[in-house]
């Protein structure tokens, strides 16, 4: 079965509106068995990726140290406490 990803953005310039608690309970309501789902956290304080359980001390290599260093894309992605819900963050 060929399946084709979907893309979901959560954006808006102003602070404090609500994007990434948005972002963290659509994720995790959506992840199911049949359908993984990859949060891409790119505010600079993880706080997303922070809130679904990933340590701080695991952030790294982040999604920028795939584009800046080399990285393999994999190597950025982080399982969270979330059953099928990874993470990725830009710190």
């Amino acid at each position: 079965m060929d399946r084709t990803a979907v893309v979901i953005a959560v954006v808006n310039n102003k602070g404090g509106v609500g994007k990434t608690t948005t972002s963290i309970n659509l994720g995790a309501a959506l992840a199911t068995p049949r359908r993984r789902v990859l949060l891409m956290d790119l505010d600079s304080q993880a706080s997303a990726s922070l809130w679904c359980g990933v340590e701080r001390g695991r952030l790294k290599p982040s999604a920028a140290s795939c584009l800046l260093h080399g990285y393999p894309v994999h190597a950025a992605v982080r399982p969270t406490s979330v059953p099928h819900l990874d993470a990725s963050s830009v710190e």
